[in-house]
């Protein structure tokens, strides 16, 4: 993916978010640790997504 794209931009921007949700951990309760996982579930789907490790099935 070209650097000077619209699409690298917005996916780096993601990961640096990613990265910083990662580091603030868990916090105090259950209700700021579901949104927690829900979050980080949305960062997996995301992540292999963007992987190229999933192959689109052929038509």
């Amino acid at each position: 993916m070209d650097r000077a794209t619209v699409a690298w931009y917005e996916r780096r921007c993601r990961l640096n978010t990613l990265s910083r949700k990662a580091a603030q951990g868990l916090g105090a309760g259950a209700q700021p640790t579901h949104e927690h996982l829900r979050s980080s579930a949305y960062a997996c789907a995301f992540l292999l997504e963007n992987s190229g490790l999933i192959q689109e099935p052929a038509q």
